[in-house]
């Protein structure tokens, strides 16, 4: 089976090929599209915990999506930081974070990277 999410027009469409080569469509609005890619990421993390289940310790298995680019900007209304990363695909995500949780991930994310640096695993201590 394969699963196409194609563009047309100012709709999409999500298109399914069954084994025999038979294709069915559903076409959905800009919000339909919205939502489904949205939900994609909690489906995605709860697929991958069927297999990966919670230790009993505090270590536990996390799907992790590489980055190989990000922009850091302002929203319109200079009230939060929009941070985009982008997926080795391409694909993007933009989170809005408000300003006092940009500086707290500021500072966590250099005290990891000068853990990093050190060759220090913060993840037991």
């Amino acid at each position: 089976m394969a699963v196409e999410f194609k563009e047309d027009g100012d709709d999409f469409l999500l298109i399914v090929t069954n084994a025999k080569g038979r294709k069915s469509q559903v076409r959905m609005t800009e919000a339909d599209a919205l939502n489904i890619t949205q939900s994609a990421t909690l489906w995605r993390e709860r697929i991958v915990s069927r297999y990966h289940p919670k230790s009993e310790g505090t270590v536990q298995a996390i799907l992790a999506t590489p980055v190989v680019q990000f922009r850091v900007t302002q929203d319109s209304l200079a009230v939060d930081v929009l941070l985009t990363l982008q997926a080795p695909n391409g694909a993007e995500l933009t989170f809005a974070i408000p300003s006092v949780v940009a500086n707290l991930l500021a500072k966590k994310l250099g005290e990891e990277i000068v853990s990093l640096a050190q060759g220090q695993d913060r993840s037991k201590q």
